[in-house]
């Protein structure tokens, strides 16, 4: 047999979803605070392609990149929420999403005890955006979501228009 020989990183770029704009879903949330005692939210997404789905894990906060935890609220046409100042984490569980998703090949960090680590390549959430961003595929998602489950599919409000990756 003949093949095409790969490195781990190679395989494991294999394993994620293209650079796209993806349906996507809050499967668990949580609030925590980071190292300088700021809130944020640490959320688990379930992120669809077809018939497949993977895992994503994003972290949002207004100290920090604030323009995609106001996104994300667009996005689940949640915006009166944001608006209102009071974010509430078991609130956004199951609320449907667009995505812009990306790749990110291996990094090396220090790890807390000081050892030399490698990070695998893994797909993040650039932003998230409206589901007019992406009619087809987000329409065929919440058939599937409608055909599955009794929970109500929000409508989303427009592409904003500020998107700071774009510029």
């Amino acid at each position: 047999m003949k093949i095409n020989p790969k490195t781990d990183e190679q395989l494991a770029m294999e394993g994620l979803f293209p650079d796209g704009v993806y349906p996507a879903e809050i499967l668990e949330v949580e609030e925590r605070d980071d190292s300088k005692g700021r809130p944020f939210f640490m959320l688990k997404l379930g992120v669809y392609n077809d018939n497949q789905e993977t895992h994503v894990y994003d972290n949002v906060s207004d100290n920090w990149m604030a323009f995609k935890l106001k996104h994300l609220y667009e996005s689940a046409g949640k915006l009166a929420v944001y608006e209102s100042g009071n974010l509430d984490p078991s609130d956004m569980l199951h609320w449907q999403l667009t995505v812009v998703l990306m790749s990110e090949g291996s990094r090396e960090y220090t790890s807390k005890d000081g050892e030399k680590k490698t990070a695998p390549p893994k797909n993040v959430v650039k932003d998230y955006v409206t589901s007019d961003a992406l009619p087809e595929k987000m329409a065929a998602f919440r058939a599937k979501l409608d055909a599955e489950s009794d929970l109500p599919v929000p409508e989303s409000p427009a592409l904003p228009s500020d998107l700071p990756w774009e510029k």
